[in-house]
């Protein structure tokens, strides 16, 4: 199935009902925390309420009553948000030591003699930061005696260690989500990859299985011509030129049915030019331009490149789809394609482009134009620049990609082969 590059593939739309089903989660799943943390934060106002209406009397009778006052400790060690209790002057009374994280004195009397100011010991002052960082979070709650009227001290609180977490918890959900959701994609591409990899290497095995029994008979064709002409050679001067012809179609014939065959298992290499074998696929190219219907310009740049081992069949194949695929998107009466190779010394590689004035791409073109079975033109299998990707970064350990390219302008593909 080739899918047209105007259209998104079912890939890129499943990518974005995945990103809009993420955004929805993390959207609700916030929302329902704000909420909760909202309630939980009135809950805890009331609460607080509460608890200064029964402590101000407990706290601030003339005669303390000590049960009272172990009573009070108890109940405020329960709850879960941090508490503390100061008299008019901001000297602190009581407080839950766990949620504050200051400990209490041995004493109570300890507490209310404490000095404050610049002789303060260390947990007074470790208690005023925690009280100033509470009033700024929430209103103190004022604390009367128990005739009521004028306050009599103040109730410091901060948030619940629950409202705290509930704080964090969109964003390690939606984390956890996006986590998720990125290994089934990373997993769907894998299945994918895999999926066109062996669609496309069993079409090439059965390509050349199937062009083995066609070869074999023009092969014997051949041949008996090839005795014909010895017996006539006078009546027939040109049939020498009609078999060269053949015979060369016959031996492309037959390095396609290899090239076929090496795809899916490794091929070997061996040391050969480079900027030979790019020489040579243009000149090819030269010779049936003038077959193509309009008028095209074959131009090479060729520097001397030194010998690496390369699989000669497969690399050629790789320029020649490269050039072709130039060739097929020149939309002018007059084009050209511009094809250079070069030895990078100073990165240790050899460099290969192939560059056209045809209709470029459009950049979701570009994203895709290695994908197996994507082609922007109607009858395309889309398979040609997938195999150069192949031969490219599989057998060869190098790097191909578009260099540029500009709709309307033309297009630049790079190769990148490793020259160790």
């Amino acid at each position: 199935m080739v899918w047209n590059a105007r259209w998104p593939s079912f890939r890129s739309l499943l990518k974005f009902v995945l990103l809009g089903g993420l955004v929805a989660i993390g959207v609700g799943v916030a929302t329902y925390n704000l909420r909760l943390t909202s309630q939980i934060e009135k809950q805890a106002e009331s609460t607080t309420a509460l608890v200064a209406e029964i402590a101000g009397p407990v706290l601030f009778a003339e005669s303390p009553d000590p049960l009272s006052l172990a009573r009070l400790r108890q109940v405020i060690d329960e709850l879960d948000f941090p508490f503390v209790f100061t008299d008019r002057n901001q000297r602190p009374i009581i407080w839950n030591a766990e949620q504050v994280g200051v400990a209490i004195p041995g004493s109570y009397e300890e507490v209310l003699l404490a000095p404050l100011g610049d002789g303060a010991p260390d947990w007074i002052l470790e208690l005023q930061l925690r009280i100033e960082s509470f009033d700024a979070a929430n209103d103190p709650v004022p604390l009367r005696g128990p005739g009521g009227g004028e306050p009599v001290g103040w109730l410091h609180y901060g948030d619940s260690r629950l409202s705290r977490e509930l704080f964090y918890a969109p964003l390690i959900e939606v984390a956890l989500v996006f986590v998720f959701m990125g290994t089934v994609l990373f997993a769907f591409r894998l299945m994918k990859r895999s999926e066109q990899r062996s669609i496309w290497v069993g079409m090439a095995k059965e390509t050349a299985h199937q062009m083995g029994t066609p070869l074999t008979s023009l092969s014997g064709w051949l041949a008996v011509l090839r005795d014909e002409v010895a017996m006539a050679r006078a009546e027939g001067p040109d049939r020498d030129q009609v078999l060269t012809e053949i015979e060369h179609d016959v031996e492309r014939l037959g390095r396609v049915s290899d090239r076929f065959g090496q795809i899916g298992s490794r091929p070997r290499r061996r040391p050969a030019r480079v900027d030979q074998l790019v020489e040579r696929v243009c000149e090819y190219f030269r010779h049936r331009a003038p077959h193509l219907g309009k008028r095209v310009d074959i131009i090479s740049e060729i520097s001397p490149c030194p010998e690496i081992p390369i699989s000669s069949q497969l690399l050629d194949w790789a320029v020649e789809n490269l050039i072709k695929n130039s060739l097929d998107a020149l939309d002018k009466d007059e084009g050209w394609v511009r094809v250079s190779c070069k030895h990078d010394a100073r990165r240790h590689r050899i460099e290969i482009l192939v560059e056209d004035n045809g209709c470029g791409m459009s950049m979701a073109a570009r994203q895709r134009v290695f994908d197996p079975g994507f082609s922007t033109r109607e009858r395309g299998w889309g398979m040609g620049l997938a195999l150069v990707r192949r031969i490219v970064e599989e057998y060869h350990r190098g790097q191909v990609d578009v260099a540029r390219t500009v709709e309307g302008e033309g297009t630049v593909f790079r190769i990148r082969i490793p020259a160790v």
